[in-house]
């Protein structure tokens, strides 16, 4: 979505200051989306702690993620209007 906004005149600065998250942030959600493959990564070998703290990062990530869609439909339906 800020790859979309940047494509018809912003700068990652001005799109992350609109959504109210550090610029720095909006690169690492943008290398993070443009590395996925979309499928699921095995760890093998990988201990049942190894793995929990593997998944409690991965809900952090997502939930900083879930937060920012949030702001982002917020920023989007006062557009709109």
């Amino acid at each position: 979505m800020a790859a979309e906004r940047r494509s018809v005149g912003g700068s990652l600065t001005q799109v992350a200051r609109e959504l109210e998250v550090r610029p720095e942030q909006l690169r690492k959600w943008a290398r993070e989306q443009a590395h996925r493959t979309g499928a699921a990564v095995e760890h093998p070998g990988e201990s049942v702690e190894q793995e929990n703290r593997r998944l409690r990062r991965e809900v952090a990530v997502l939930r900083q993620e879930q937060a920012f869609a949030k702001k982002v439909a917020v920023y989007f339906a006062k557009e709109s209007r």
